[in-house]
């Protein structure tokens, strides 16, 4: 059995989503469709709109055969490691020949030239990015400039899907996995746009408009519209604020991505939530950074899982799937097929922690939501 793989969120699952998964099926390449997906929290540090199995019926109402959870320490981390987790689990299932996702300008051979020289990070490279950063520049920004400075096109660290086929191919080299690329051109409107359009509207742009039915109608197939029940933003702010009141700094430096005195200023920025992320994330950092770091704290995930969890064997977590032939697929291979809770007690203690996470990120996000 051939499978194209999807990275996903969905959150929430539009007209752009069924759209990819539509353009895989007309290659006539591969019988299956896997989705691997963030669960209850996202790679942005925020609550997902819609919890993860409805989420995962959507999208095999929209084309996909079967989805597996992307486990919640890789969903709600940088980029690199949403990649490298992603493609860490995908590579532990055989019939995985392909991935495809939406890119701006992204082509194969282009990846490949990126990713292998980000890899390689050349002496010139790390003194510029050095330098950068030194002067109080972001990081995404800081790279792009030192690629630059190192003859290479930064044209694919400047779009979001770009950025992300850039991590894919680089988790790929890095694993000398034998996964192919399919870039599929993005339709519709870019990742951070909000405005309103008529068809093929960003996620971002409709959690913009939750409130819009007509909107929403316009840019998703009706029944992820019939079935959307947005968050409530509160409950999760209070629960990371209160998290955060109770961390030490010592803590919060175990914290993956939490260095150079961020702990401090974290514990010093008073307990706004909005107000905390703009006044610690500044020109230099990420707000996504400081938001993960927040989230990371409430879920209390530390460096040491995520380090111990790329090392380690894992499992797939079934959160929905349409045939028992896709599944007879995923039972083959060589993480553990989780289908009912008692799977999970038999996993090797990393496996379990981090299988745990996600289990934890489930009660927060029950006691968040109000379900």
């Amino acid at each position: 059995m051939k499978i194209c793989a999807v990275i996903c969120e969905y959150n929430p699952f539009h007209n752009g989503h069924r759209y990819l998964l539509d353009a895989i099926r007309k290659t006539e390449r591969f019988d299956r469709i896997l989705c691997i997906m963030s669960g209850c929290f996202t790679q942005r540090g925020e609550i997902a709109v819609t919890d993860p199995y409805t989420r995962a019926r959507h999208a095999l109402l929209g084309g996909a055969d079967a989805v597996i959870e992307l486990p919640t320490l890789f969903a709600t981390s940088s980029a690199e490691l949403f990649a490298s987790g992603a493609i860490q689990v995908l590579s532990s299932i055989s019939e995985v020949e392909a991935i495809a996702f939406g890119a701006e300008h992204a082509t194969p051979s282009s990846l490949d030239e990126t990713a292998k020289f980000l890899l390689e990070e050349s002496p010139l490279f790390q003194r510029v990015l050095k330098e950068k950063l030194e002067q109080g520049m972001g990081y995404a920004r800081a790279r792009a400039l030192a690629l630059q400075a190192s003859g290479k096109s930064p044209s694919l660290l400047c779009a979001p899907n770009d950025i992300l086929a850039v991590e894919y191919t680089k988790a790929i080299l890095k694993r000398s996995a034998n996964i192919e690329r399919i870039c599929i051109p993005r339709k519709g409107q870019g990742y951070l746009e909000t405005h309103d359009v008529s068809s093929f509207a960003s996620a971002s742009a409709l959690r913009a408009h939750r409130e819009d039915l007509r909107f929403l109608e316009r840019n998703m197939p009706s029944y992820a519209v019939e079935e959307l029940s947005f968050f409530r933003e509160n409950p999760f702010q209070i629960a990371v604020m209160t998290a955060l009141a109770r961390a030490s700094a010592e803590e919060l430096n175990a914290i993956f991505d939490c260095s150079e005195g961020l702990e401090y200023a974290l514990k010093q920025g008073g307990y706004d939530y909005s107000s905390l992320i703009n006044c610690v994330a500044g020109k230099r950092y990420a707000k996504s950074r400081i938001r993960r770091i927040l989230l990371h704290n409430l879920l209390k995930i530390t460096r040491t899982d995520i380090s111990n969890a790329l090392q380690s064997p894992l499992y797939l977590h079934l959160l929905a799937a349409k045939d028992n032939s896709i599944l007879s697929v995923l039972g083959g291979a060589t993480y553990p097929l989780l289908t009912k809770g008692r799977d999970a007690l038999s996993l090797p203690p990393i496996a379990k922690r981090t299988r745990d996470i996600d289990l934890f990120a489930e009660q927060m996000y029950e006691i968040c939501s109000g379900i």
